[in-house]
């Protein structure tokens, strides 16, 4: 009989165990999946409202703050690329689009400035860098962020190449 008691107080022991388990699994594991759930509900909620109203804000928004452009033109810069012993030239036309006409006078009373620094970025390359379409992109780039550094302030928007002659 003692044996018996001791035989069920292990297979209680055991189940009790067993449950306990079961609990730690699901409050340990739980939290997360828990978490989890809640974080895929929101980002579908966000999705959804995003896909759907996503216009309607950005007209919204362009309404509060419209936008001001101004463009400055930089007409004719005529360089000789490095290693070209002067038989080889850049004829190039740069607009730039800046935030608002404030930064189109700055850029009108710098202009001598502007073009002497776009000659010295350009001058730097050779005939095969000028010609690479890739390397036109990056150009852009360096001489958008030479005129922001040069203005102190972030104000070009946009960079367009109007004239590219290279001969």
């Amino acid at each position: 009989m003692p044996e018996d008691i001791n035989h069920e107080q292990q297979e209680t022991a055991e189940k009790n165990t067993s449950k306990e388990e079961n609990g730690n699994f699901f409050s340990r594991y739980g939290k997360f999946f828990l978490i989890a759930i809640i974080l895929i509900v929101q980002c579908s909620a966000a999705y959804f409202l995003v896909n759907t109203y996503y216009e309607d804000i950005s007209d919204w928004m362009e309404a509060i703050n419209p936008k001001e452009e101004a463009y400055h033109s930089f007409e004719n810069i005529i360089i000789n690329p490095q290693g070209s012993a002067g038989e080889r030239y850049l004829l190039l036309s740069v607009v730039v689009e800046v935030g608002s006409g404030d930064d189109a006078r700055l850029l009108e009373n710098r202009q001598a400035e502007i073009v002497d620094r776009i000659n010295t970025i350009l001058t730097r390359r050779t005939v095969k860098e000028l010609a690479n379409l890739e390397n036109r992109e990056k150009l852009k780039q360096q001489i958008g962020s030479m005129i922001n550094n040069l203005l102190e302030k972030k104000s070009v928007r946009n960079l367009f190449f109007t004239k590219y002659v290279l001969q």
